[in-house]
């Protein structure tokens, strides 16, 4: 018997489900299928009585039709084609109770009805012969209608003998009705009996199935939760359920073994992590200093250039207004500090906005848009000015005029988020692709103030933020290019 109980608890919970789902199928079907039987039986018992009933009653109703025919096939008969018909529907008459009779005595069950319907037939036999003398008879027609006279106080007779197989019928469909509505009743009892005894049967098949697949579970619950926890046993838990709960119970084990081996391991590594982010960040930052050590000489040149023309054709004061401007990048670009304020890279890019703007004059116009707040943020060093430089030198250059470089720094959320955006020739997709995949070196190009290119600043973003989206350069040929930095603001 024990083995039998486990060798059910093991069946899986598909498995139990399907058997407990055929067999309320199966013993629903069948019950219903013997309910449809008895319900049908019954009714055909029902409908037999009526049509004894009916039978009966035509019988007595074809009878007197017949008789009447004939009597007006006697009282009028001359020959013509009328008491032809008189005398055709009376033989059809007999034909129809000759049929009747024969079907009467064939549904009669008791003793009682068998000789009573035997009594009629005879008697309607002997009626039936009667006639038929009568209509061979070559007497007159007085003597013919006194015969018919005899005959039809025979039929009064048999009228008499159908009312008693009618009462005799309806007295054995009524014992018999009675027995029917026993038989309903009990059908009755013994459906609701069936359905409750189902409902029963149900409920504590479906509390057994569902006692066998929640307590696995809650064991595996509880084992779960002492894993997450950090609670790690070292006895395995043990089952003895259905399939798919072993399946879950190994599972459970094995991810318990490995999650603990997998703690040990982070553990060994931990220290071994905190060296090695600590040497990263010397390395990033040794990168960082190294990336930003190079001044180009050409912009000298052209800034002198601008310069010594001023101070040909009028005053001083701009003349000195440039050499300051270009003093302050100089000393700018000497300053030995990673990060800055927001403040001190505008104030670059203003110097160095004063300078193109002496060489170019309307051809180039420069805009900034932030907020005073915003200059109190410490962003990377020389990240502003190599951008607008590249904007003039590559993108506006080579226009004639209407030329716009503008610069908008804004707060999203956390970050700060500055935009380089001109007007220039724009750049081709490949050609962009290219120059942001290539080195610093490589990129270089002739007319940069600093040396500081765009893959440099970008590097050094990167490095700074350690996101992916913290540089996005985008252009188009004939309409611009804008540069998007994603700076965090802490």
């Amino acid at each position: 018997m024990l083995k039998i109980s486990e060798k059910v608890q093991r069946i899986s919970i598909r498995g139990k489900l399907i058997l407990f789902m055929t067999t309320v199928v199966v013993v629903i079907s069948l019950s219903n299928l013997y309910f449809y039987n008895m319900a049908y039986s019954s009714m055909d018992d029902y409908n037999r009585l009526l049509r004894d009933y009916s039978q009966v009653n035509s019988l007595s109703i074809i009878l007197i039709q017949g008789r009447d025919d004939f009597a007006e096939y006697i009282t009028g008969s001359n020959g013509s084609e009328e008491d032809n018909l008189e005398l055709y529907k009376y033989r059809i008459s007999m034909d129809a109770i000759n049929d009747l009779i024969n079907k009467i005595s064939a549904s009669s069950n008791s003793l009682e009805t068998v000789l009573q319907s035997n009594a009629v037939r005879n008697s309607i036999q002997t009626y039936s012969d009667e006639i038929n003398n009568i209509i061979d008879s070559k007497s007159t027609k007085e003597a013919k209608y006194l015969l018919f006279l005899k005959a039809k106080t025979d039929s009064v007779y048999i009228e008499g003998y159908i009312k008693q197989l009618l009462n005799t019928k309806l007295s054995e469909g009524e014992w018999y009705h009675s027995q029917l509505i026993s038989r309903v009743r009990t059908i009755r009892i013994i459906n609701f009996t069936s359905v409750l005894i189902l409902m029963l049967v149900s409920l504590l098949f479906i509390f057994a199935i569902s006692k066998s697949i929640t307590n696995p579970i809650k064991k595996l619950t509880q084992f779960a939760r002492n894993v997450s926890s950090g609670n790690f046993v070292n006895k395995e838990l043990e089952m003895k359920s259905s399939e798919e709960i072993n399946v879950l119970a190994s599972t459970l084990n094995q991810m318990s073994k490995n999650i603990f081996n997998m703690i040990s391991i982070q553990n060994q590594l931990h220290e071994e992590e905190i060296k090695s982010i600590r040497i990263s960040n010397e390395l990033n930052e040794a990168r960082f200093l190294a990336l930003q050590s190079q001044i180009a000489p050409h912009f000298l040149f052209n800034t002198l250039n601008a310069i010594a023309r001023f101070s040909m054709f009028e005053g001083a004061k701009k003349t000195t207004h440039l050499i300051e401007s270009l003093s302050s990048i100089f000393r700018y670009n000497l300053k030995g500090t990673e990060k800055v304020l927001l403040s001190e890279e505008l104030k670059i890019i203003q110097a160095y906005f004063a300078i193109q703007s002496a060489r170019f004059g309307e051809r180039i116009r420069f805009d900034i848009r932030c907020r005073p707040d915003l200059g109190d943020i410490h962003v990377p060093r020389f990240i502003l000015q190599p951008l607008v430089e590249n904007a003039v030198i590559h993108g506006l250059e080579p226009k004639e005029s209407n030329g716009m470089v503008r610069v908008k720094i804004f707060e999203e959320s956390e970050n700060l988020i500055i935009k380089v955006i001109d007007n220039g020739v724009g750049i081709h997709a490949g050609k962009l692709a290219q120059l942001l995949g290539q080195s610093e070196e490589s990129v270089q190009r002739k007319g940069d103030t600093t040396g500081i290119g765009i893959n440099n600043v970008r590097e050094r973003v990167l490095l700074y933020s350690r996101k992916k989206d913290s540089f996005i350069m985008r252009s188009k040929v004939n309409l611009g290019t804008v540069i998007t930095l994603n700076i965090p603001k802490s």
